[in-house]
């Protein structure tokens, strides 16, 4: 991807257009202003935690007037659309738009067409936003000249042993892995992918729409592609979110099974890469356990040594919420914390057994985007 040297990066937001011949990219687009803004908020029965969420965005120190939200409900059965009403009659720049298809995608691609700004930004529902948040990622992105840029998610920590196991098993590199937008950073730098994201619009016109095939990782699969065309996605350190996760076990572990599944069955409807090997780390966990108790069966006194993978696992996950039970001060954490770390990556591992599984099973159509991939 070739860009104008001549053109000052710091404080200038860049749109981009393709050449389809060269695929050369030449910047469009200049302002040394902050531009207004579009905040695009997908939900679906969030009553819980919708208020928190629009309530924060709005309280951004982000020039009042240069902005927009844009709440895209899919239908909501709860008390969602209630809550929504209330709070456009709060604020006029809060808008509802129904999202008849119901899926996330389906709500991004919405939200483009609703967009009448140069920028746009989407925010996840579960969470509440520093107010900060918009301002660091529209300058960030001037900054960097980026496509993309997000900010880091915390884990909300709950108040109870279980909810605490929870966070730590979305926030933490024993949890999540080596995730920088979960786990933190601690500079702004280039990464695969981030959580929601600032978007010059341009962007959309050259990198193409969300994937509707994909009900999960979407995003994901749209910023790899976006870096696969020459885009640049980065992380913000100081963007902060609070996310605020599934407070039973049991949503954990399906919200771990969905994203899962529908990353290793991802290429039915895409043919862009995204699993990366810290995604088949589970499962080989899995793989691992299945083995080991079959040598086991079959064996029996001699396949007891294979159960020495299981146990040096399990010991390092005990290690690891001791300690973290230690830094909490709660001796109730540690079996928490081993049971939801061990149980979310045996499930993700599981998932992505199945996933890939399905992933042989051909998609009866394509994915309609603006563009090939």
């Amino acid at each position: 991807m070739t860009r104008d040297k001549s053109i000052n990066c710091k404080h200038v937001m860049s749109a981009v257009v393709v050449n389809e011949s060269s695929q050369a990219r030449v910047r469009v687009y200049q302002t040394t202003e902050l531009p207004n803004v579009t905040v695009a908020i997908p939900c679906l029965n969030e009553e819980k935690s919708i208020r928190q969420c629009v309530k924060s965005l709005c309280a951004s120190d982000y020039p009042g007037d240069q902005l927009e939200f844009i709440i895209l409900d899919g239908m909501s059965t709860d008390g969602t659309r209630a809550i929504l009403r209330a709070l456009a009659a709060e604020d006029s720049r809060v808008k509802l738009v129904d999202n008849i298809g119901q899926g996330k995608p389906e709500a991004f691609n919405l939200a483009l067409q609703h967009c009448k700004t140069p920028v746009i930004l989407f925010a996840g529902a579960h969470a509440i936003y520093d107010k900060h948040y918009i301002r660091r990622l529209v300058q960030g992105m001037m900054d960097t000249g980026a496509d993309n840029i997000g900010g880091v998610l915390t884990a909300d920590s709950g108040s109870t042993p279980r909810e605490w196991a929870i966070s730590w098993a979305t926030s933490s590199k024993v949890g999540a892995g080596n995730v920088p937008w979960r786990t933190g950073a601690t500079e702004l730098r280039q990464v695969e992918s981030v959580f929601g994201g600032c978007f010059p619009v341009s962007v959309f016109g050259w990198a193409g729409n969300f994937n509707e095939q994909l009900q999960r990782c979407q995003d994901r699969e749209f910023n790899f592609r976006l870096r696969r065309l020459g885009g640049k996605v980065y992380l913000h350190p100081g963007a902060e979110v609070r996310y605020l996760p599934r407070t039973r076990v049991l949503d954990h572990l399906r919200w771990t099974w969905s994203g899962s599944f529908w990353l290793f069955s991802s290429r039915r409807f895409t043919r862009t890469p995204m699993i990366k090997w810290r995604n088949c780390l589970p499962v080989a966990l899995v793989l691992q356990h299945g083995l080991s108790v079959l040598l086991l069966l079959i064996r029996r006194r001699r396949g007891t040594a294979a159960l020495a993978p299981i146990a040096m696992y399990w010991s390092f996950i005990a290690a690891a919420a001791i300690s973290e039970g230690i830094r909490r001060k709660s001796v109730r954490f540690v079996p928490w914390g081993v049971l939801v770390v061990g149980s979310t990556h045996l499930t993700y591992g599981v998932a992505a057994v199945a996933g890939s599984m399905r992933a042989l099973i051909p998609a009866t159509r394509r994915s309609v985007l603006k563009r090939s991939q």
